[in-house]
């Protein structure tokens, strides 16, 4: 399966696009200025970035986009990945000089509208406890809900009860 595609949200002008070697530099740079919050909290090199990137795009079940207004203008970028007839969120992160907390939240949407439509229902993830803040964006601006909290991690998953599918284009690249 080829992963190399762009989501395009029909009714809210934000899209998904996989990422490419000319987006992991600027990857890099955010996941290191953010990374206390995250599960592996190394400061990672351009070697280490570049090695990362070989293994992502042999992987057939990540996906991580870019996400965008308009082309190669970044709003910051998400993923999923599909193991045992589920999908987990990954790799949320906004560009530090972006500021539309909305825009990141209507891509989201459109992300899991692509995940449910093409692949599975099962959504699902979590955060560290210690970065609380972005479990309760997710709730308030994606379609999930808590569903637990232990060993330092809070459980997210795909609310059913308000997730209504966004219209989206699917372009292969």
């Amino acid at each position: 399966m080829d992963k190399r595609i762009t989501i395009t949200g029909i009714d809210i002008g934000i899209s998904l696009r996989s990422i490419s070697k000319l987006d992991i530099e600027n990857l890099r740079l955010w996941r290191n200025k953010n990374r206390q919050k995250l599960s592996f909290s190394e400061f990672i090199s351009e070697r280490e970035q570049q090695e990362w990137f070989e293994k992502y795009l042999a992987d057939p079940n990540s996906y991580l986009f870019m996400v965008e207004k308009t082309p190669y203008d970044s709003l910051g970028c998400m993923g999923f990945r599909l193991a045992h007839d589920m999908s987990e969120y990954w790799n949320l992160m906004a560009n530090p000089d972006a500021t539309d907390p909305k825009a990141m939240g209507n891509a989201s949407r459109l992300m899991e509208s692509y995940i449910f439509t093409e692949h599975t229902a099962s959504i699902g993830g979590y955060v560290l406890s210690s970065n609380e803040a972005v479990a309760l964006w997710h709730v308030k601006y994606s379609c999930a809900k808590i569903i637990r909290q232990e060993e330092g991690r809070i459980y997210l998953t795909l609310d059913t009860d308000k997730f209504i599918p966004q219209r989206y284009r699917k372009i292969e690249l």
